[in-house]
C-alpha cells in the first residue's frame, strides 16, 4: 500500500471516529428521554452501544481474511450506519410506544421493565454498533500486508480512530449540539459517514484489480506467516495468553476509572455539560496518546508479553498515584481560578481542562499502549491479523461494560470513589505483575511452582494494602461549592481554604449512584446541601422562602387539591410545605439519586421528617420518566429540579417536558415550577418562561429571594380571599410560612409578580427550549459563577402586579374595590423595596445604612407585613458585625438591639448582643448578656457550639464559673466534633480562664459571633 493510500485510510478512519463519537452523544440523547436520565438508564444505554461494538468486531474479525475488498467493504459499513441513522426516528417513536405501554401496564419503571429496559436498549443500538465495530478488523486486512507491520498499523489505526472521537467529543459538545441541535447534528453526522463510505468504494475501485485469495479463498495475499508454534516458543504461550486477555483487564479497568475520576472531578469543576465534555476528551486523548507513541517508538526488542506486563503495572501505579489527588482538586480548582479568571466566573473551561489532564493523561497513555500490546500478543498466537484484532475489540470492550457497570452499581455505592479507585488500580497492577511472573517462568520452569505462590502472595498483598491505605480526608472534596469558590477567598483575596474549612462540618457524606451527596454544617448556624459540589438548598431564611413557597403556593391555589407529586426532595422542605396541607391524600415524592434521603434527615427541623409521612410513596427515578411512564394525574405537581446547567437538567425545563407533565395534571391542576434568578442570563430567564407559557395558557410568576417560581393551570385561578385565609390557619402551614415571614393572605399575595400579561410580554419572542435544541443545556453554563442574580431581580421586579386577576372577589373581605386596590398597591411597594433590598450585597457601613433606611420605611408603612422585618434584621445583623470590626461599639449594640427587635428569631442578633455585653468592658452587663445568651441558644435549632459559647462567655462575666465551665465543656465537644478547629482552640483557651475563675474579655471586634 502506497503513502498516499494510506493516509486516505488513516483520514477516513478518523472521520469513522468523530462520527461514531457524535453519534453516541447523541443517541444517548435521545434514549434517555425514552428510558430516563437516571445514572442506571444512561449506562444500561452506553453499555448497548459497546456491546454491538463487541459484537461486529469479533464478527467481522473472524470473515475479513476472505474479504477480497476490504476498503470497499468498509466504505459499505459506514453506508449502512448513515443508513441507519436516518431510520432512528422511526425506530426511537416504537421503541417509545412499546417501553411506554410495558410500563404502564406492569405499573412503572420495575421490576420486569428493568430487565427489558437494556433489552429494548441493544435492539435499537445493536445495528449500527454493529457495523460500527467491524471497521477495525475490516481496515486492519487491508492494511496489513506484511506480518511486520502489523503492531505499527494496528497502533496507528487505533490511535487515529481515538483522536477522531476527541474531535468528534469537542464538536459534538462545543459546536454541533449548541448550533445545530441533535436531529441536525446527527444528520450531519449521516452526511460525513455516507461522503466517507463514498470516497472509501471510489478508492477502493481506483486501486484496481482485488487481491487473489491466498488459498482456497481463505484470504488475501499477505506474506507468508509461520504457524503458531513457530512465531512463539511454546513455554511464553502463557504469556501471550495473559497479555491477550489481560486487556480485558486493561478494559475493566479503564472504564471503571473513568466514570469514578469523571466523579470526583465533576463535585470539583461542576457537572456542566462544558466540563463532562472536557472530562471525556482528555481521557480520549491519552489513550489516542498512548496508541500513536506506540506506533512510531514500538520497542521490539523486549518481548510484547514483558511490555503488556510493565505498561499495566505502569498504569495501576499511575492511577494510584493521581487518584491521591482528587481531594485536593477543589483546592487546585480555586489557584488556577484566581490565577485564570480573577475568580469564579465562566465555564472555567482552562482550570477543568488541565485538572483533567491532571488526572487522565499519564495513565490513560499506558491505557493506549496496553490495547495494541495485547493485540500484538493475539496475533503471534494465531496468525490471523483480522480475527486477532475482532477478538481484542470484542474483549476490551467486553471489559469496559464491565467497568463501567460496576463502578456505578457496585464499587462507588459499596466502597466509595476512593476504595474503588485503589481497588481498579490495584488490581490492574497486580495482573501485571501476575504476566511478568509467568514470563519469569516461562523462561526458568523450575520456578514454576515458586512464581505461582509468589504471584498469588503477591496479588493478595497489593489488593490488601489498597484497602488498608489511610482514607482520603473528604473536606476539601465535599464542603467548598464549585459554583461559590469565593466562600475560600479572604478579603484580600488569598486562598484562605483551611480558614474556611475550620468553619465547616461534614454532616453527611455519601458516592451515590449517580450523585456525590453532602449535608455540611458552619460554624455560623446553618445547613447546606451540596449534590455533585453544588450548594443546591439550606436552612437559611431566603433559601427556606423559596423551598416552602414551592410546597405551599400550587397546594393553596388548588381549589380542592388531593393528590400531589414532588419532584426533587432536597432539604425536603418542600415535601414538607405539600405534606403540611391535611387535604392532601396522597403524595408521591421522585428522586433521582437515594443518597439523599441521607442527607435531609439532617434537616428535620425544618421538613418534619416528611419523607416518614404515612401518606408519602418514594419513586426512585428522575421526574421526567416517571411522568412518561404513568397513566396517573395529578392536582398538585411541583418540581425543584437542579440548576439548568447541570448536565441533564435542563430536560426538565423544555416545552417538551412541560408537554409532558400537563398531561398528568387533573382538569384543574396546577404545576409549579422553580425557576433560579442567579447564575442565568435575561435571555434564560425569558426562554423558561416562553417554554413554560406555551404549555400552561394560564401562567403567573412568583418571586421568593433570589429565585422565581412559575405557577401554570389550564384553567384560569381563580382564590376566595376568605378560603384561603382559612386555609393559611392549618396549623404546619401557618407555623412554615411564618418562618418566612408570610403570615395571612395578603403577604402570601404580595409574592406574586407576574401575571399572563406580563408573563408574555417578557417572554415575547424569546428562544423556545426543547429537547432538540439544548437551548439552555448549552447556553446557561455560560454564565455558571457570574453574579447575574441582582440583574434579574430588578428585571422581575419591573414587572411587578397586582394580584386582582386571581382574585374572585374582594368583597368582603375588603368593604370595597378601591380600598382593596390601595392596599394591593402598598404590598406591591414595599414588597418591591425588601425584595432588592434583600439582594443587595452591601459590604460598606456606608451602603448598608442607605438599604436599612429603606427597609425601616417599608416596615413602618407596612407594620403588619414581617418579611421587610425579617430582612431588616438580616440587614442590621450585618451592619453590626462591620461596626463592631471597625470598633464603633456604640453603634454596634444598636445595630443589634434594632435587629432582635425587628425579628425577634434572629439567633444572630441575640449571640452577638450576649457576646459584647458580656466581653466589652466599657458596656458589660452580665445579667442582659446571659438573658440573650440564653435567648440565642433556645433559638438555635440545633446544638450549636458558638452560641453556648457565647452562653459560657456570658456566665464568666457574671461570675457564675460552675455553669460557665459545664457550657464551654458542651460548646467544645460540639466544636471538636464538627471539625471546628479554630473556634475549638478559642473554647479551650477560655475554658482554662473560667477553670481559674477568671472571666473572658476582649475588644469585641476581635471575635464579632454568628453570620
Amino acid at each position: 500500500m502506497n503513502v498516499g493510500t494510506r493516509l486516505l485510510v488513516y483520514g477516513l478512519f478518523l472521520g469513522s471516529g468523530a462520527t461514531a463519537l457524535v453519534y453516541q452523544v447523541s443517541w444517548t440523547r435521545n434514549l434517555s428521554l425514552i428510558f430516563g436520565a437516571s445514572y442506571e438508564a444512561i449506562s444500561i444505554v452506553l453499555a448497548s452501544f459497546m456491546a454491538g461494538q463487541a459484537m461486529g468486531a469479533l464478527y467481522f474479525g473472524r470473515r475479513a481474511k476472505g474479504v477480497a475488498r476490504p476498503l470497499r467493504v468498509y466504505g459499505w459499513l459506514e453506508i449502512g450506519v448513515a443508513a441507519f441513522a436516518l431510520i432512528l426516528p422511526l425506530l426511537l417513536r416504537l421503541v417509545n410506544e412499546a417501553y411506554v405501554s410495558a410500563a404502564i401496564s406492569l405499573g412503572g419503571t420495575h421490576g420486569v421493565i428493568d430487565a427489558v429496559r437494556p433489552l429494548m436498549a441493544f435492539l435499537v443500538l445493536v445495528l449500527p454498533t454493529f457495523l460500527m465495530g467491524a471497521t477495525l478488523p475490516i481496515l486492519i486486512e487491508f492494511s496489513v500486508q506484511r506480518d511486520a507491520e502489523f503492531g505499527s498499523r494496528l497502533s496507528a489505526l487505533y490511535a487515529i480512530n481515538t483522536a477522531g472521537a476527541v474531535i468528534g467529543t469537542l464538536a459534538a459538545g462545543f459546536l454541533l449540539l449548541p448550533e445545530l441541535g441533535v436531529s441536525r447534528t446527527q444528520l450531519l453526522a449521516v452526511a460525513g459517514n455516507t461522503l466517507i463510505g463514498v470516497v472509501a468504494i471510489l478508492a477502493d475501485r481506483l486501486a484496481g484489480p482485488a487481491r487473489a485469495p491466498a488459498n482456497a479463498g481463505a484470504g488475501p495475499v499477505v506474506a507468508a506467516s509461520p504457524a503458531p508454534d513457530q512465531r512463539e516458543p511454546a513455554a511464553d504461550d502463557w504469556g501471550l495468553r495473559l497479555a491477550f486477555w489481560g486487556t480485558a483487564v486493561s478494559g475493566t479497568g479503564a472504564l471503571a476509572l473513568e466514570v469514578m475520576w469523571s466523579r470526583g472531578i465533576a463535585v470539583a469543576m461542576g457537572s456542566t455539560i462544558y466540563s463532562f465534555t472536557i472530562m471525556l476528551a482528555a481521557f480520549l486523548v491519552g489513550i489516542a496518546l498512548g496508541s500513536g507513541l506506540h506506533a512510531l517508538f514500538p520497542l521490539r526488542r523486549i518481548h510484547v508479553s514483558v511490555q503488556f506486563g510493565a505498561v499495566l503495572i505502569l498504569i495501576g501505579l499511575t492511577s494510584l498515584a493521581v487518584s491521591q489527588l482528587i481531594p485536593r482538586l477543589p483546592l487546585y480548582s480555586l489557584e488556577l481560578n484566581l490565577w485564570f479568571y480573577g475568580g469564579s466566573v465562566g465555564i472555567r473551561g482552562v482550570t477543568t481542562l488541565l485538572l483533567s489532564f491532571l488526572i487522565m493523561l499519564v495513565p490513560c497513555t499506558f491505557m493506549g499502549v496496553a490495547f495494541p500490546l495485547a493485540g500484538e500478543a493475539r496475533d503471534r498466537l494465531m496468525g490471523s491479523h483480522s480475527q486477532s484484532v475482532g477478538e481484542l475489540v470484542g474483549l476490551n470492550t467486553s471489559g469496559a461494560i464491565l467497568g463501567s457497570l460496576l463502578a456505578g452499581f457496585v464499587i462507588v455505592p459499596l466502597v466509595g470513589l476512593e476504595r474503588g479507585m485503589l481497588m481498579a488500580s490495584a488490581i490492574t497492577l497486580a495482573y501485571g505483575l501476575l504476566v511478568l511472573w509467568v514470563m519469569v517462568e516461562s523462561v526458568r520452569p523450575e520456578l514454576r511452582g515458586r512464581a505461582a505462590l509468589a504471584t498469588l502472595v503477591l496479588f493478595a498483598a497489593i489488593v490488601s494494602a489498597a484497602l488498608l491505605i489511610p482514607r482520603w480526608s473528604t473536606r476539601t472534596l465535599a464542603a467548598l461549592p464549585n459554583n461559590d469558590q469565593q466562600v475560600a477567598v479572604d478579603s484580600d483575596g488569598n486562598v484562605d481554604l483551611e480558614g474556611f474549612l475550620d468553619r465547616t462540618q461534614i454532616l453527611y457524606y455519601r458516592e451515590g449512584r449517580g450523585s456525590t451527596v453532602v449535608a455540611i454544617g458552619s460554624e455560623f448556624g446553618f445547613r447546606s446541601l451540596h449534590v455533585n459540589g453544588k450548594a443546591v438548598a439550606s436552612d437559611g431564611a431566603t433559601a427556606l422562602q423559596i423551598q416552602y413557597l414551592l410546597g405551599h403556593l400550587p397546594v393553596l391555589l388548588h381549589p380542592e387539591p388531593r393528590s400531589a407529586v414532588v419532584v426533587g426532595l432536597g432539604t425536603g422542605v418542600t415535601l414538607a410545605g405539600v405534606a403540611a396541607h391535611s387535604e392532601i391524600e396522597d403524595l408521591t415524592l421522585v428522586e433521582i439519586e437515594p443518597a439523599v434521603l441521607g442527607a435531609a434527615a439532617h434537616f428535620v427541623h425544618v421538613n418534619d421528617d416528611a419523607m416518614h409521612d404515612p401518606r408519602v410513596t418514594i419513586v426512585y427515578h428522575d421526574g421526567r420518566n416517571f411522568f412518561h411512564t404513568t397513566d396517573q394525574k395529578f392536582d398538585v405537581i411541583t418540581a425543584d429540579p437542579i440548576h439548568p446547567w447541570a448536565q441533564g437538567a435542563s430536560y426538565l425545563y423544555t416545552i417538551d417536558y412541560f408537554r409532558l407533565v400537563a398531561e398528568h395534571l387533573t382538569e384543574v391542576g396546577v404545576m409549579c415550577q422553580w425557576l433560579p434568578l442567579y447564575e442565568l442570563s435575561e435571555e434564560h430567564l425569558q426562554s423558561v418562561a416562553a417554554s413554560f407559557s406555551a404549555v400552561f395558557e394560564h401562567t403567573s410568576l412568583w418571586q421568593a429571594g433570589g429565585d422565581a417560581l412559575l405557577i401554570g393551570s389550564r384553567v384560569p385561578l381563580e382564590l376566595n380571599l376568605e378560603t384561603l385565609s382559612q386555609r393559611l390557619k392549618e396549623e404546619r402551614v401557618a407555623e412554615h410560612l411564618s418562618r418566612i415571614g408570610i403570615d395571612g393572605v395578603l403577604p402570601l399575595l404580595a409574592e406574586l409578580t407576574m401575571d399572563e400579561a406580563a408573563i408574555r410580554r417578557f417572554a415575547d419572542g424569546a428562544i423556545i427550549n426543547t429537547d432538540d435544541n439544548l437551548y439552555l443545556e448549552f447556553a446557561s453554563p455560560l454564565t455558571y459563577g457570574r453574579s447575574t442574580v441582582q440583574h434579574n431581580m430588578r428585571l422581575i421586579d419591573s414587572h411587578r402586579g397586582s394580584p386582582r386577576g386571581l382574585l374572585d372577589g374582594v368583597v368582603p373581605f375588603f368593604s370595597s374595590e378601591a380600598q382593596a386596590d390601595s392596599v394591593f398597591e402598598r404590598y406591591r411597594q414595599v414588597k418591591s423595596v425588601t425584595v432588592l433590598a434583600d439582594t443587595q450585597r452591601s459590604e460598606s457601613i456606608e451602603s448598608l445604612t442607605k438599604v436599612v433606611q429603606q427597609l425601616r420605611r417599608a416596615v413602618k408603612r407596612l407594620p403588619e407585613y414581617h418579611r421587610p422585618a425579617q430582612v431588616l434584621g438580616g440587614k442590621l445583623g450585618r451592619l453590626g458585625r462591620l461596626q463592631l470590626a471597625e470598633g464603633r461599639l456604640g453603634m454596634a449594640v444598636s445595630s443589634f438591639l434594632e435587629a432582635a427587635r425587628a425579628d425577634p428569631n434572629s439567633t444572630v442578633a441575640a449571640n452577638n448582643l450576649a457576646w459584647i455585653l458580656a466581653t466589652s468592658p466599657a458596656i458589660a452587663n452580665p445579667s442582659q448578656a446571659i438573658a440573650h445568651a440564653e435567648r440565642a441558644v433556645q433559638l438555635a435549632p440545633y446544638p450549636d457550639p458558638s452560641t453556648l459559647d457565647t452562653l459560657a462567655v456570658a456566665y464568666a462575666a457574671g461570675s457564675d464559673f460552675d455553669r460557665a465551665v459545664s457550657h464551654a465543656r458542651e460548646a467544645l465537644e460540639l466544636a471538636t466534633a464538627a471539625g471546628y478547629r479554630s473556634l475549638a482552640r478559642d473554647i479551650r483557651k477560655r475554658l482554662a480562664l473560667y477553670e481559674q475563675g477568671l472571666p473572658y474579655r476582649e475588644d469585641p471586634a476581635v471575635h464579632p459571633v454568628g453570620g
